[in-house]
């Protein structure tokens, strides 16, 4: 298991040209709110300093911004690894720049066939995906890519793992879908913690890849389980103390990616001039549930409470490389 690294994650915008069922920012062609250059540029500076080391260029899609090639360019040129996050469905966007440009590109794949995938993101999303993720490892750009697990593509893992170590994909992080977002209106998606744990099983079952790291969040684990992390890790929550930021297109960061509907437990918010940092709420929120493994999950904030499992903060990873 390990702990993500300091990270930030600027959402560009929330402007998408597809209208996902399960987007927990709510992208859609309608959306029209930006970070604009001078909240870029501040942000960067600041979180820089901050010790923040990596930083991942998303949205909505994040290649809607004017902004997106000029924010991997001076996030370069501080010091930051960068990684960029797309639907996939604009491959000629990679002619416009070098693959030493970024660390990373990710992809957004949500089904081995083109039916589950498109059920979810829009008809003819996994033909363009393809496509483009192969031109991108073509190209020599390192090719990740997310896979959001849901009630009816649960029994593709196997196969969508296959499918991707075969393409030369460098790592697939798998991510549980939540009930915030579009995914409030399409519940039928949405599984249990237990169906979570079915999951991670069958990654598992098939981590034996060519190319291919696997990535996945523990989320839920049994009881037993959680006080095996407790005794082997300094387990802590996160949301006032983080290593993710998520700077959001209004211009607020948050320290957990549960809390992004609640501007009450922002860290902040990034103008033009300045960042204005006010953790007062967070931290409340942090004292008064440090009883609890995962706040978020365990108030309601973004799942039903479930006695039978223990949630774990999101930020704590499972990852499996691949066997060369």
């Amino acid at each position: 298991m390990q702990i993500d690294a300091k990270r930030i994650a600027i959402y560009l915008t929330n402007k998408c040209n597809l209208r996902c069922k399960h987007c927990f920012i709510e992208g859609s062609p309608q959306n029209d709110e930006f970070l604009n250059w001078k909240q870029i540029k501040t942000a960067l500076a600041h979180f820089i300093d901050k010790d923040f080391r990596h930083v991942e260029v998303t949205g909505g899609e994040s290649c809607l911004s004017p902004y997106f090639i000029p924010t991997i360019r001076e996030a370069k040129s501080l010091g930051y690894t960068v990684g960029v996050s797309t639907n996939g469905t604009n491959s000629q966007i990679f002619t416009k720049f070098d693959p030493k440009m970024v660390d990373k590109v990710t992809f957004s794949l949500d089904g081995a066939t083109a039916k589950t995938n498109d059920d979810l993101r829009g008809k003819g999303v996994y033909d363009q995906v393809i496509k483009s993720i192969k031109y991108c490892v073509s190209a020599g750009f390192r090719v990740e890519v997310v896979y959001t697990v849901h009630k009816y593509n649960i029994t593709e893992i196997a196969t969508a793992i296959k499918l991707l170590d075969d393409l030369a994909v460098k790592r697939m992080s798998f991510n549980f879908i939540n009930n915030t977002g579009t995914a409030n209106f399409n519940q039928d998606f949405l599984i249990n913690p237990k169906q979570w744990i079915d999951a991670k099983k069958i990654i598992t079952a098939n981590s034996k890849t060519k190319n291919m790291g696997l990535r996945y969040p523990l989320l839920f684990v049994t009881k037993k389980e959680f006080e095996e992390i407790k005794k082997n890790y300094d387990y802590k929550c996160f949301i006032a103390d983080p290593v993710k930021v998520e700077l959001y297109p209004d211009g607020y960061f948050y320290g957990c990616c549960f809390t992004t509907k609640s501007k009450e437990l922002s860290l902040g918010r990034v103008y033009e001039d300045r960042v204005d940092t006010d953790m007062t709420n967070a931290r409340a929120y942090a004292k008064k549930y440090q009883h609890l493994s995962c706040p978020a999950v365990q108030t309601g904030l973004v799942f039903p409470a479930n006695n039978r499992y223990v949630p774990v903060c999101v930020y704590y990873k499972q990852i499996v490389e691949a066997d060369h």
